[in-house]
């Protein structure tokens, strides 16, 4: 199983999604109306994706991540979380 999490503002990781097989999974804004900060995995089958209502406990300016192991095989057996580390001007 592979996962790269993180704020990739300005970076375009469509090739990595295609060369590599992987799936991203927040489907929600994390930033006003942009998705910045981003769960990429080859097993999407396996994670549930939620963007928190309240900012981030961080001094970001980005919502917070919270993503999810669902495998009922055990494979994945614990949490990941991806918060912004973008300090607030």
């Amino acid at each position: 199983m592979f996962e790269l999490t993180g704020d990739l503002n300005q970076f375009n990781y469509n090739t990595i999604l295609v060369d590599f097989g992987l799936a991203q999974i927040v489907t929600e804004p994390t930033r006003n109306a942009n998705i910045l900060d981003v769960f990429m995995t080859n097993r999407p089958d396996l994670f549930n994706c939620y963007r928190y209502v309240a900012k981030s406990v961080l001094k970001s300016d980005h919502y917070a991540v919270y993503v999810n192991c669902t495998s009922a095989e055990n494979t994945c057996k614990k949490c990941a979380t991806a918060a912004s580390r973008k300090q607030v001007n």
